[in-house]
């Protein structure tokens, strides 16, 4: 097993960082049947989704793969708060936290080439993949749905203060997903 204390956070996929840390908690965690998921979603991805189509419409052929065919969504109702975090229990259940589903996500879409980055929003962590023509697609990794940036702005208001206001910066990448 790899050491937390060593493991580069910032320099990993988000995957790889809550899997050692999934270990490091649970010591009947099952890594190796994690990754074997997540390269199966890899391999069922690199099926339906030609790498010849332009970058947007692959990008929107697995976010209905994963939200649609493949049923990944938020926890609702009454759970427990570590099935959405636990890897393993993410994939077997299908449902998770933003961060969670948002990690499995970014795992398939960068083995597929995909350039979807993690932000860390004030609110929870958010998609985003700038496309060739630059425009900026911002994710929201609970149900795949798009987010504006007004409604990022509602949020902030909602959440931290009626007078928070959304800033570029909020916008920018996390340091490594």
């Amino acid at each position: 097993m790899r050491s937390l204390a060593d493991f580069e956070f910032n320099k990993a996929p988000l995957c790889e960082g809550m899997i050692l840390a999934c270990e490091a908690i649970r010591r009947d965690f099952p890594s190796q049947d994690v990754y074997d998921e997540l390269e199966r979603l890899v391999s069922l991805a690199k099926e339906e989704i030609s790498q010849l189509l332009p970058l947007e419409e692959q990008l929107e052929k697995l976010i209905a793969l994963f939200y649609g065919d493949w049923g990944f969504k938020a926890s609702r109702g009454v759970y427990r708060l570590s099935d959405a975090l636990w890897l393993d229990q993410v994939l077997k259940n299908r449902q998770g936290s933003a961060v969670s589903l948002g990690a499995v996500l970014l795992w398939v879409a960068n083995r597929l080439d995909l350039p979807l980055l993690p932000v860390i929003f004030p609110t929870q962590l958010i998609l985003r993949i700038e496309c060739p023509d630059g425009e900026i697609w911002l994710i929201n990794p609970f149900n795949g749905e798009s987010l504006s940036e007004h409604m990022l702005d509602v949020w902030l208001k909602g959440n931290i203060s009626p007078s928070a206001e959304l800033f570029y910066e909020d916008l920018d990448e996390a340091d490594k997903h």
